[in-house]
């Protein structure tokens, strides 16, 4: 249990990395805070002699004090395109002489930019592959999981997938395209609709592929299956999909109220987390429990005067 992160700080030939065990999930509000916060709240955390592994790690942050960078991703963060880049825009205020980098392919892009072999280092998951009778059988009832867009001779297509995810759609090769232009059309979505986090396009004509999600060790087992196509991976927002489908989203963006409600909400001032907290409600119901000395890990950035004040006011007046 946790939200794992890795804090490295790169200056010279020195590279010194660091560990949290709960913060990753708060990365974008951290970083928020501005270098001096940030950097001093990174240095307090547990120094770490290694990378997470991949299966573990949810958020990591490189600050490159020689190129003047700061790179970062985390799983919990917005898949819309237009949160994503009012966000950056915002976050780039903070950083003043920095250049902000979202890293799209998460550790994909650490290990290129430390220029370390990460990759071979993990153990690749086999990906899912369904049965053409479960793909063919496939529709979306309670939930939409992938939003799928395909080009074809007759111009594009746009289904949607139940159960069939985007490792699931990938590893099937393109003998999943045919299965997929007689499923149900639905008319292109709108930003932020439900069903748009997960996109994936098929340009059958142009011999394309592109997946708006990172997902590790994906084309290093698949890409065998998609001989002649170019693959493009990362994690960008649903209008990132259509720009790459050279589809125009004018009318299909978030307005910018909507924008900006999202935006306050992912650097608005919380409650620090006490993972003592929790685990003292975890014994509650299991009262032998064992806890790893890292689960306490309460390392947090400092709060100021107003910040601490703002906060026992909300909880005089019963506000979050």
């Amino acid at each position: 249990m946790g939200q794992r992160a890795n804090y490295i700080i790169k200056e010279g030939n020195a590279i010194t990395l660091y560990y949290n065990h709960w913060r990753a999930n708060a990365i974008a509000r951290d970083l928020y805070l501005g270098e001096e916060r940030f950097v001093a709240f990174a240095k307090d955390c547990q120094p770490a002699e290694e990378l997470l592994e991949e299966a573990w790690i949810e958020g990591c942050v490189l600050l490159d004090y020689d190129a003047r960078v700061v790179s970062f991703w985390s799983l919990e963060f917005p898949d819309d395109t237009s949160v994503v880049d009012y966000y950056l825009s915002k976050l780039s205020t903070k950083w003043a002489g920095w250049k902000v980098d979202l890293l799209r392919n998460r550790m994909y892009d650490i290990a290129s930019l430390l220029r370390i072999d990460y990759v071979a280092q993990q153990e690749l998951q086999t990906p899912h592959v369904f049965t053409t009778e479960k793909i063919v059988a496939d529709k979306v009832e309670d939930w939409t999981n992938a939003l799928v867009l395909i080009r074809d001779d007759a111009g594009w297509f746009v289904t949607k997938t139940g159960d069939l995810v985007i490792e699931t759609l990938v590893s099937y090769g393109p003998a999943i395209i045919p299965l997929l232009l007689v499923k149900q059309p639905y008319p292109l979505p709108n930003e932020g609709d439900e069903g748009t986090e997960e996109c994936v396009v098929f340009d059958s004509i142009e011999k394309k592929l592109f997946v708006n999600k990172s997902s590790f060790g994906l084309w290093e087992q698949c890409h065998s299956l998609w001989t002649g196509y170019t693959f493009t991976m990362g994690d960008y927002g649903y209008l990132d999909a259509l720009t790459f489908a050279g589809i125009d989203h004018a009318d299909h963006a978030l307005n910018s109220a909507e924008v900006e409600a999202q935006f306050q909400h992912l650097v608005q001032l919380r409650e620090d987390f006490d993972p003592n907290e929790l685990a003292e409600r975890i014994r509650q119901d299991h009262n032998d429990v064992q806890f790893n000395p890292q689960f306490f890990d309460a390392t947090q950035p400092s709060k100021t005067l107003v910040e601490r004040l703002t906060l026992r006011l909300r909880n005089l007046l019963g506000r979050k």
